[in-house]
Formats: C-alpha cells, sequence, structure tokens
C-alpha cells in the first residue's frame, strides 16, 4: 500500500473536498490510502471524522496569513520528517503559495502533481503578480500537471504544458432521482407546488449569491408561486440574508445551511441556477444533472460542464429578464427520470475517475 498525500486549505464542505471525498470513498484502499496536509483549517473539519474512519491523518499547518515565518518553518519541518511519502497530490487555485510543491521537490517525492480547480485568482492584485511569479518555479518541480477544465489547465500552469483532464467525479447513484424524497423534503419545508429554484455552493464572493437573489426576485415577480432554496455556508451568508431581508423575500428563502444529504435536496428542486464569476469545474453542476435538473448557468462556466442538454449559458451582462425567460425555457424541459448511465457515460463517475488516479499514483 502507497499513502497519498493531498494537501489543500481544509477538510471543509467545498466542492474539491467534495470531489476528493468521492475519491476516497471510492478507492481501494488496502491498494491506495489518502492522508491530508491541510494549510488554512481549523481542526474540526466537516470531512475530518469521516477521513479518520477510513484510515487516513490529518496534518495542520499555521496558516500563512496568522504567521508566515511560523508557516514556513512548518512545513520545511514537516516535509523533512516525514519521510514515508512520495506522491503530493496539491489541490491549487493559484500558484501564489508554492511552498508544498518546492518542499516535495527539495525532499525527494517520485511524484509531485498540481491540479487546477479554479480559472481565476481570488484576493488582491497582489496574489495575481504572486501567482506568475511562482508559477514557472511551480511547473518546474512539478512530474504530472492536473485540471479540472481546460480554462482552469491553462490559468494555473501558462502556456505549453501539457496536462490531463480529471473529471470532477460524483457518486452517480446517489443523485438518482427519487419522487418519494423529493415529496418528503417538499412537505418539511412546505413547498407544496411551488416552483423551486435552487443552489448549492459556500457563501463566498466567486460564487455569486448577490446576483442570485436579484434573479430570484425578479422571477419572484413573474412567478409568485415560486421558492428559492439555498444549500451551504460561508462568510458572506449574513449579507445575502440581510439583502433577502430587504427585498422582503424571507418568506420565498430557505437557507439550509450545509448539509450532508445535499443529495436529497436536489430532489425537491425544480431548476438549478448558478450564476458564478468564475469557476473551474462546478462538482455541483454535475451533481444537478445527475438528479435530472435543468439548469441555468453563467457563462463563465466551462462548456464542458454542461454534460445533459437542458442546461442554458447566460451572461452574466445581461438583463434580469433574460434569466427569469431562460430558467422557464429550462423549466419545459423538465423530466425527472435516472440518468445515472448517462453521466457515467460522460466520464463523470468517481470509481472510474478513482481506479485512473490509483493507476497515476502506482506509476
Amino acid at each position: 500500500m502507497i499513502r497519498v498525500l493531498h494537501c489543500l486549505g481544509s477538510l471543509n464542505r467545498g466542492g474539491i473536498q467534495s470531489f476528493i471525498m468521492n475519491l476516497y470513498r471510492s478507492i481501494d484502499r488496502n491498494v491506495v490510502q489518502f492522508d491530508f496536509l491541510l494549510l488554512d483549517s481549523k481542526k474540526h473539519d466537516d470531512y475530518r471524522d469521516e477521513v479518520l474512519s477510513l484510515g487516513g491523518r490529518c496534518y495542520y499547518i499555521c496558516p500563512r496569513h496568522s504567521s508566515y515565518k511560523k508557516n514556513r518553518q512548518e512545513i520545511e519541518d514537516f516535509f523533512r520528517q516525514h519521510e514515508e511519502y512520495n506522491v503530493l497530490h496539491y489541490h491549487m487555485s493559484s500558484c501564489s503559495y508554492s511552498l508544498p510543491i518546492i518542499m516535495a521537490n527539495k525532499y525527494g517525492y517520485k511524484k509531485i502533481i498540481m491540479h487546477a480547480h479554479s480559472t481565476k485568482q481570488t484576493g488582491s492584485r497582489l496574489h495575481t503578480i504572486i501567482h506568475k511569479i511562482h508559477q514557472k518555479k511551480c511547473v518546474s518541480c512539478a512530474t504530472d500537471y492536473f485540471a479540472c477544465s481546460d480554462k482552469a489547465g491553462q490559468w494555473l500552469f501558462g502556456n505549453g504544458v501539457k496536462f490531463q483532464i480529471i473529471n470532477n467525479g460524483i457518486e452517480c447513484e446517489n443523485f438518482v432521482y427519487n419522487s418519494d424524497v423529493r415529496n418528503t423534503i417538499r412537505d418539511e419545508l412546505n413547498l407544496g407546488d411551488k416552483t423551486v429554484l435552487g443552489h448549492v455552493g459556500r457563501f463566498i464572493h466567486p460564487k455569486n449569491h448577490d446576483f442570485l437573489i436579484d434573479i430570484f426576485k425578479k422571477y419572484h415577480e413573474i412567478n409568485v408561486n415560486s421558492h428559492l432554496l439555498l444549500v451551504g455556508d460561508g462568510e458572506l451568508i449574513d449579507t445575502i440574508q440581510k439583502k433577502v431581508r430587504n427585498y422582503h423575500l424571507e418568506q420565498c428563502v430557505t437557507f439550509l445551511g450545509a448539509r450532508s444529504d445535499v443529495n436529497r435536496y436536489y430532489q425537491a428542486m425544480d431548476v438549478f441556477v448558478m450564476p458564478s464569476l468564475f469557476e473551474g469545474f462546478p462538482v455541483t453542476l454535475v451533481e444537478a444533472q445527475a438528479a435530472a435538473l435543468p439548469c441555468v448557468v453563467s457563462d463563465t462556466i466551462t462548456k464542458q460542464a454542461k454534460i445533459r442538454s437542458n442546461v442554458k449559458y447566460i451572461s452574466l451582462s445581461d438583463e434580469l429578464e433574460k434569466w427569469s425567460v431562460g430558467i422557464n425555457e429550462v423549466l419545459i424541459m423538465l423530466q425527472r427520470n435516472d440518468c445515472s448511465v448517462e453521466i457515467k457515460n460522460a466520464g463523470f463517475d468517481c470509481n472510474t475517475v478513482a481506479s485512473k488516479l490509483v493507476n497515476i499514483y502506482m506509476n
């Protein structure tokens, strides 16, 4: 058995974490085991207990925003002391933090994987400058280059670097449409026969919840028998809740928080709406399609995420009315059936993706 060291910010619920945990549950853990080097964790993450129950280990590094000096020392100490690892799988949104790759290279790791999960740098302009400065160094130290989409790979690695697309696989069977679950959830939430718009994602700037509330307000003016379900948590949730109150939509918008059973809430929705400012490749969009939901999304999202025909792209610069029209257009295509075979055939089954990665790790 080999142990693969996954490096990322935390094990709280999010797109990257969901992707990794789908893989972790699917792999043969007698052959490959996952451990986690966490760079920005508060040590009580959502998935921590499950990781430990599956035989994984969690290592915590002082966040660099708390102390850059301590962060650098702890990273150096970790790679010097842990000689049992030969594979680093670093999940990245930019190259602005390059120490894990540099240290893995310094201490002789046989396989150093850069995995691109975003198409744009968050934070200040300084972060973008740092990304550009560190980009060539990261690429030169790595051995393998993965990306969730073409756009993400081009952003992280720059021109001329060949990379593999690793699909954000999901556990397809968990999302198959179930009318009993739909009725149960809709009864619990008193949704009745309302048209339910839904969104799953952390309340952070790239997800663009602010615009999502504007979209729903406009749609609700046209269809008063409508409701919005928001699944997720995050730093901007208070701001969005305040906006909902200012619009007097409290009775029409439900905040469900972070959920471990999000697959059940897709069943209660009628259309999935995702006006993200940017995305690497949204796992939730795959999940929504696996749940046979029609989807209306921003054209900033890669077209590679369109698996089924009932996904409509709209520009963020278009009028709100166009989003309302688009929602009604895809609702006509609402046919809830088992489309798991279609999702699997498109390459988004986590078992298939896990097998591919195990072969790469073992080589």
